[in-house]
């Protein structure tokens, strides 16, 4: 399991309690303190302050959403009960899933929002301000590994495309391949935070490659992938790692003159890397599938090999009886 050691915790503590002039357990004190106070304040000022955020954040998410799913529920209504004039089962169905839809999103992204993105940023400021911020990059691909398995789209996709092709690509198979492809790309982009260098570098070679596979892969798989591509980069995506990456980009180069510059140069990109690593993943799949299907064949022709031939002597010793 991956984790920060506890010998690197002890310098993280020493370096805090060296900087304020305080012993270590001074330290340890004040946190645990900050910490109590945060989650078991009885303070009706710091639960209202809490409640009023939550409830403006809990608004502004519902209107937002409604505005989004509005036009999806007025072509439900225009084609299902006006063009196709289906039956009212349909339709209540079709109703109930938006319904449940809205309130998933509503519920999701005002957690998020709370939630998600103000401890991944802190998580990344933590991370980055100490001389462990090397972590960021395996943390980041376990994160990457495990974030798109949480993806909502990514399931719908895997379903369907375990459907489609009557399970000759299996969810599993679709699932693994892609969170091995975003874990990669988070511990590229992690790798671009720490050493600061540009994207082009990575996203040139790897479109290359992915463009490069097509000439080789069945076509079914380039299809695949570049859908994978769109639905790995989603709302958990850029909810978790973006912020994650932002906050590490802030305590590094915060010391730095061109501050703006870089947290915009390295801070950003996670959601390119995340759309473009699956293209390749998927990809190097259907390769493998190719070539297990051609070996495959070729052993069934060798299996048949004798019995084809047995048929063609028969025939021609047929042929010779009978001249």
């Amino acid at each position: 399991m991956l984790g920060i050691k506890k010998r690197d915790t002890k310098q993280v503590f020493k370096a805090i309690a060296h900087q304020q002039g305080v012993s270590v357990s001074e330290v340890k004190e004040r946190i645990q303190s900050t910490i109590d106070e945060m989650y078991y304040s009885d303070d009706p000022d710091v639960q209202a302050e809490f409640s009023s955020y939550f409830g403006k954040q809990l608004l502004k998410m519902m209107g937002e959403i409604g505005l989004a799913i509005l036009p999806i529920l007025a072509c439900v209504i225009l084609f299902k009960c006006i063009l196709m004039k289906d039956n009212k089962k349909n339709i209540l169905k079709m109703l109930i899933g938006l319904a449940y839809t809205y309130v998933g999103l509503v519920v999701f992204l005002t957690g998020a929002h709370i939630g998600f993105m103000p401890v991944a940023n802190m998580l990344g400021e933590i991370i980055g301000s100490r001389n462990i911020r090397w972590i960021l990059i395996p943390l980041g691909m376990l994160m990457g590994f495990f974030v798109v398995m949480a993806e909502p789209a990514v399931s719908v996709l895997n379903k369907q495309v375990e459907e489609l092709t009557s399970g000759a690509i299996s969810r599993k198979t679709m699932l693994f391949s892609l969170a091995i492809g975003v874990a990669i790309s988070v511990g590229l982009s992690m790798s671009r935070v720490i050493f600061d260098y540009s994207i082009w570098y990575i996203l040139v070679p790897g479109y290359a490659i992915a463009i490069g596979l097509m000439f080789f892969v069945p076509k079914i798989f380039t299809a695949i992938a570049f859908d994978s591509g769109g639905v790995a980069s989603g709302p958990m995506t850029a909810t978790f790692l973006l912020p994650l990456a932002s906050g590490a980009c802030m305590a590094i180069y915060e010391s730095s003159p061109n501050y703006a510059t870089k947290m915009l140069q390295n801070g950003f990109g996670v959601v390119a890397l995340v759309a473009m690593t699956p293209l390749i993943v998927i990809q190097i799949v259907g390769l493998v599938y190719k070539i297990k299907t051609k070996i495959m064949a070729r052993s069934i022709v060798l299996e048949l090999e004798p019995i084809i031939e047995f048929d063609i002597d028969y025939q021609e010793m047929e042929e010779k009886a009978n001249e």
